[in-house]
């Protein structure tokens, strides 16, 4: 009868930074792949305004209409994680509105496990 081996898989150690925001009406804000030497998980992205919806491109999003550009929205109250080492911009649609506040909490390997290539 044959053995089967024992696989082990450990994932790459990591490091987690947050920040929480208010995004001004018609304003946006980008966030890198990773800071020097870092390489991006995923990007945790919290609206927590009770009215407002906020807008998320992934890559390079076009400057002059970032609603043209948007890939997904983050509906009030909801949250949505991706996993990506693209960079990020989110963006508040409303003309009049602010979202009163904008929860990111990114996560970044680090160490031997950085993976960046």
């Amino acid at each position: 009868m044959a053995t089967i081996p024992t696989v082990f898989i450990q994932e790459a150690p990591t490091k987690m930074q947050g920040q929480s925001f208010i995004l001004e009406a018609g304003q946006s804000r980008r966030f890198s792949g990773g800071p020097a030497g870092y390489h991006r998980k995923q990007i945790i992205v919290t609206n927590e305004d009770n009215s407002d919806k906020l807008y998320i491109s992934i890559g390079d999003p076009d400057a002059a209409s970032p609603t043209r550009s948007k890939t997904m929205t983050i509906f009030p109250n909801s949250s949505i994680t991706i996993f990506t080492s693209d960079d990020v911009t989110l963006y508040n649609p409303s003309g009049s509105a602010d979202i009163n506040l904008v929860q990111v909490i990114e996560v970044f390997y680090t160490g031997a496990g950085n993976l960046v290539v």
